[in-house]
């Protein structure tokens, strides 16, 4: 098998497949394409591939890197050895840079769009659909624009969300490690993955909520937080994906209580009720309790 092949293989099997059929290239330069499963267009994969030897990956939307060598040449010397170490030291170095310089990009043009955005409607459907009010969010023509920040407030990026519920993100923007907070910071911060999900208890319960967006990001977005706030208790609001093998929901939010030593709640859907999260449930007759 030729070792470009072996990559592709290996690339599949860590979710970094292209969405289509690439040419790896062996020039020692840093190549960018959309991951499977990521939204058209996106270019948040990245490749470096050296004299097929060693293959460097990774997606600057989940931050997943993915280390491939060449087991034809594990004999390799010394010498050899430190040439490739140093070679993928260097590979992940230029990730780094023009990832955060793509960021930097995203960033500027966000906040001007961002400025140039209405307070968002009450009456916005999906909003209306949610039973939820804006908090601390705009809009632009039809979409809402949920902010995403770091812990001292600066925009990154923005989230948008389309009248049937649709969203997506700014493209090339960060997202790891960001959030939307609702509330003021006291002693207890809780974290949802989505903005419904976030407004509905700060709504019912009067909670200080961070929307970290996905699950794959609550202990990203909390770390984040914690670099401020060191000592502010945190509580997951994990969406309930019972019907999902692992239920990947509750799984992340206590993965991420376990790692930064917090607690987690989840709804817990009467039989017959549908939905995962705590808006779901108060949609369909349950209470949310704080």
């Amino acid at each position: 098998m030729l070792f470009t092949d072996y990559c592709l293989r290996k690339m599949t099997d860590a979710d970094l497949a292209p969405s289509k059929p690439i040419q790896l290239i062996a020039d020692g330069g840093i190549h960018r394409y959309q991951v499977d499963g990521d939204r058209n267009g996106t270019l948040n994969g990245w490749y470096v591939l050296h004299d097929n030897s060693v293959l460097i990956c990774g997606s600057w939307k989940t931050d997943q890197r993915l280390v491939v060598h060449n087991q034809d040449q594990a004999g390799f010397n010394v010498e050899d050895r430190a040439t490739r170490k140093k070679k993928i030291a260097e590979a992940q170095a230029v990730s780094e840079r023009k990832k955060r310089e793509l960021h930097n990009r995203v960033a500027r043009r966000v906040q001007k769009e961002w400025d140039n955005a209405e307070p968002a409607d009450l009456l916005h459907p999906y909003l209306f659909s949610k039973q939820v009010p804006p908090y601390g969010i705009r809009q632009k023509g039809d979409a809402l624009l949920i902010p995403l920040r770091d812990a001292k407030g600066k925009l990154w990026s923005l989230q948008y969300i389309k009248p049937d519920g649709s969203k997506w993100f700014a493209k090339g923007g960060r997202v790891t490690g960001l959030f939307h907070l609702l509330g003021s910071i006291d002693d207890r911060v809780y974290f949802a993955e989505g903005y419904a999900t976030a407004a509905t208890l700060h709504k019912h319960c009067g909670t200080t909520i961070a929307v970290a967006f996905n699950a794959g990001n609550l202990r990203n977005a909390a770390r984040e937080l914690l670099t401020l706030h060191t000592d502010v208790q945190l509580v997951f609001a994990a969406d309930n994906d019972r019907h999902t093998k692992g239920n990947p929901g509750l799984t992340k939010a206590m993965g991420a209580a376990e790692a930064l030593g917090g607690s987690v709640i989840w709804p817990d859907f009467p039989d017959g009720v549908e939905g995962t999260d705590y808006c779901d449930l108060l949609l369909n007759g349950g209470a949310v309790h704080g």
